[in-house]
């Protein structure tokens, strides 16, 4: 439900508005890309939503024994522009 109403959020914005949530994330592997710095310099990775393009990624096929439980969003394409 949070989703429709705050939209998808960056792991670092998460933190700040303390929602309790679910992660599914691998922690050695969010602990390595948390001072992980984008092009540019000025912003940290976990500063912006993960977008996969292919829903047969790496990290699906480690989750797939909890499958039931989570939420596959398509994203229109168009909105990668705004």
């Amino acid at each position: 439900m949070k989703i429709l109403t705050c939209g998808l959020l960056s792991h670092n914005r998460i933190k700040q508005l303390k929602f309790r949530h679910k992660s599914i994330a691998n922690g050695v592997i969010q602990e390595r890309r948390k001072n992980k710095p984008v092009p540019g310099g000025k912003y940290k990775l976990h500063d912006f939503v993960n977008l996969y393009f292919n829903p047969r990624n790496a990290m699906m096929f480690k989750r797939k024994d909890i499958h039931a439980d989570m939420c596959i969003l398509g994203v229109n394409s168009d909105l990668l522009n705004q």
